[in-house]
């Protein structure tokens, strides 16, 4: 829940508890002002409510010529690749893309003859990473 949608709900339910309190109030006074003030508030409260809900019932069922385009790509494709997949996909890029080249970059700054070689080793398991990887999704017909 977004913090308006909360804002707006804790609202309505504030108006409620108030209208409660009306209500206890005008029992003890014999007052048909009083009376028709607190129905008139329920009513309008039971109004809010209802709209309050059904404006967020509708969201996210609009959709756009780009959307529906785009959906239908995907349904070719296969539809949504499951979560594993999604999250190997997102693995093989940071290591090819940021870890490997940030790795080498480092390498060929170093100066120290062991730390270039500990570099080459996580270079050696960034790629072993990245072929095990490349399996998975192969395996599972993905690319």
């Amino acid at each position: 829940m977004s913090k308006k949608t909360k804002n707006i709900s804790d609202g309505i339910r504030k108006l409620f508890e108030l209208q409660s309190k009306l209500n206890h109030l005008s029992q003890d006074f014999d007052s048909k002002e009083l009376d028709d003030l607190s129905f008139s508030m329920n009513q309008e409260l039971k109004n809010l409510e209802f709209w309050f809900k059904s404006l967020y019932m509708y969201n996210g069922k609009s959709t756009s010529k780009a959307k529906k385009n785009s959906s239908r790509e995907n349904g070719k494709k296969g539809g949504r690749p499951p979560k594993e997949i999604s999250q190997l996909r997102k693995r093989r890029e940071e290591i090819q893309n940021e870890i490997i080249p940030d790795l080498e970059n480092k390498k060929s700054l170093s100066m120290d003859f062991v730390e270039r070689q500990i570099i080459a080793q996580k270079i050696q398991t960034s790629e072993e990473e990245l072929e095990c990887i490349n399996a998975k999704l192969q395996s599972k017909n993905y690319k």
